[in-house]
């Protein structure tokens, strides 16, 4: 017979007085709680229930644990690793030194060796974590059939994409498009050179609302040649900006950032800005004009003309600026006095806004004030294919069989085309990281793999080059767009492979192994580099462009992206 316990001497007792009061306090467990044999037999009743009860709804799942038994070369848990890489933004490579914890990254920063980032990054970058191990990735191929989402595999999507590219392929390649974003890649500019040698007739179209192709299209028109401006902000004693935020949406704002501070340190230089928006460079600025946009070009013509009449070498048949207000009129006048006296530490700059002739004001300005060489640096500018207009054309005509779109969101970015009744004209493909405006209206999305999950390859404007080395394996069943065009090309290629490949013709056509594995340690191959160019002026035509801005009456709206999402790429 099994022990008995209790739970007071009263219970033991067992007292009329005790069975009173349990009768008033439960009357309905009275006699079950002062019959002995009848509360056992409740107590086991009820203890069982509750373990069936349990073992039924919560059931752990079985699970298979394996020891971490082969520890990997050179790898300490717990102790971090670092490993160079570099991310694209603003049409520029930027170096990146990116921290991971046991296979995992969680920390980036710049590559000290890196000339864009000089151990810095910008608020991007720092992101790209959060980007990559974002829950709203796209993760799957998707497939939408009469308006609605299927989920479907990579193998269907290469049977699909042989079919669509048979009507192509027997015209020369007439009928297929590529819209792409302003990566520079070397690796996706060898296949998009591939694509043209098989496909003839094949049509490419860069398009990100973020490229400053102003400046490069108004070099070319001041000489003829393409090219970009690299500021040397450590240089500069004065500085001029009208309209552009070189210290924060700039393809050199994080070096630019350093330059300014390392100057601004030693106290010699003064910065002057004229802007229809408050920016982060407005914010450093020790004289700063609020400037509405349509008075940026006259306040640039009132600067030409008032250094012209100081003696300054110009040669240019200055249009008149027109009548300035009086605060415009002082803030010309100093920074016309301040730039005379800089000489050649002196630097203009104009931001996208401005037309292309403005730039190649601000190019014979900085010439005259000899500012090039010094304070700015001229470099060829990657090449822009096509233009979204010619491919709204082609779609409009019903000339589009297959329209490739890898990376971006033109739905957002370009909302004055109509693309929801011109996609209906054309099969689209879309390769993106995240299932948005325009991969809901195409044909397929393709999941896009995260440069810190992928393999790759960028150039900056300097010409260093750089490898995109994965810190982590692919999370989802994502491609880079080089994978992409190679499956086009008829050949499924890994980005290691690709990529491996590029670096081969760079550097003389013979894979070197040990050069290779240099270039993964430093982030970075300089090679012989991209040497400055020697711009000639060329014939002064393009000032006749300049004209008049007229007063403006009444508000002004100024559409500019936003200093966190920049064009919503960042919006998730």
């Amino acid at each position: 017979m099994s022990k008995a316990y209790w739970r007071s001497l009263s219970e033991l007792e067992d007292s009329p007085e005790f069975r009173e009061k349990v009768a008033q306090e439960f009357p309905l467990l009275a006699e079950a709680l002062t019959d002995p044999r009848t509360r056992r037999d409740f107590l086991k009743l009820a203890g069982a229930s509750l373990g069936l009860l349990g073992l039924a709804s919560c059931r752990w799942p079985k699970e298979t644990i394996l020891p971490f038994a082969g520890q990997p070369e050179g790898r300490i848990p717990g102790v971090p690793q670092y490993f160079a890489t570099a991310m694209s933004l603003f049409g520029n490579a930027l170096g990146l030194l990116v921290t991971s914890y046991d296979g995992r990254p969680i920390k980036v920063e710049g590559n000290p060796l890196h000339p864009e980032s000089l151990g810095a990054t910008h608020l991007w970058a720092q992101a790209a974590v959060l980007e990559l191990y974002d829950p709203d990735r796209s993760r799957v191929v998707v497939e939408r059939q009469a308006g609605q989402r299927v989920v479907s595999s990579w193998e269907n999507f290469r049977q699909a994409l042989a079919s669509s590219l048979a009507r192509p392929q027997a015209r020369g390649g007439r009928g297929l498009w590529v819209l792409a974003d302003g990566t520079p890649s070397p690796t996706r500019e060898r296949l998009r050179q591939a694509l043209s040698q098989r496909f003839p007739q094949a049509s490419w179209v860069d398009w990100d609302p973020l490229l400053n192709v102003r400046e490069a299209e108004g070099l070319a028109l001041a000489t003829g040649v393409r090219a970009a401006g690299k500021p040397r902000l450590e240089n500069a004693g004065v500085i001029a900006s009208f309209g552009a935020d070189i210290l924060l949406r700039h393809p050199s704002a994080v070096a630019n950032a350093r330059g300014f501070a390392q100057r601004r340190r030693e106290g010699k230089n003064r910065l002057y800005v004229a802007e229809p928006l408050p920016t982060v460079t407005g914010a450093a600025a020790d004289y700063r004009l609020a400037a509405r946009p349509e008075r940026l070009l006259p306040l640039l013509l009132a600067l030409a003309r008032e250094l012209a009449s100081s003696g300054l070498a110009l040669s240019l048949p200055l249009p008149a600026a027109g009548e300035l207000a009086p605060e415009e009129r002082e803030f010309v006048s100093r920074l016309a006095r301040d730039l005379r006296q800089a000489g050649r530490e002196a630097l203009v700059l104009a931001g996208e806004s401005l037309p292309a002739a403005a730039h190649a004001m601000v190019f014979a300005l900085n010439r005259a004030l000899g500012a090039e060489g010094h304070t700015v640096l001229y470099f060829s500018a990657p090449p822009v294919q096509g233009s979204l207009a010619q491919l709204q054309q082609a779609l409009e005509a019903g000339e589009v069989a297959l329209l490739l779109i890898l990376g971006g969101n033109p739905v957002v970015t370009a909302p004055h085309v109509p693309w929801s009744s011109l996609f209906s004209k054309a099969e689209v493909v879309r390769l993106g990281l995240f299932e948005d405006e325009t991969s809901r209206l195409s044909r397929w999305h393709l999941p896009q793999a995260h440069f810190l999950e992928a393999w790759g390859d960028l150039q900056a404007l300097t010409g260093e080059y750089s490898v995109v080395q994965p810190l982590i394996a692919p999370l989802y069943e994502g491609k880079t767009a080089e994978e992409v065009l190679a499956l086009v090309l008829g050949y499924d290629s890994a980005g290691y492979d690709l990529v491996r490949e590029t670096f081969a013709g760079l550097t003389g056509g013979v894979f070197q192994e040990e050069l290779w594995r240099q270039t993964l340690h430093d982030g970075l191959w300089k090679g012989e580099g991209a040497s400055p160019l020697t711009l000639t002026a060329k014939d002064a035509r393009w000032v006749n462009e300049l004209g008049h801005a007229p007063a403006a009456e009444g508000l002004t709206a100024c559409l500019t992206c936003d200093t966190k999402v920049l064009d919503g790429r960042f919006a998730n």
